[in-house]
């Protein structure tokens, strides 16, 4: 039970973060490609 609601938690944190995210799609480029960059080297 207490583990269903930790997973919810999450969910809300993660979907609060990728609509702030879509609001400034350029920082979110930025991310990608920061992130895509890190995996490559």
């Amino acid at each position: 039970k207490n583990n269903f609601l930790e997973k919810i938690q999450l969910l809300d944190i993660l979907t609060f973060s990728f609509e702030e995210l879509t609001q400034y799609p350029q920082l979110l480029k930025k991310c990608l490609s920061y992130t895509l960059f890190n995996h490559l080297a």
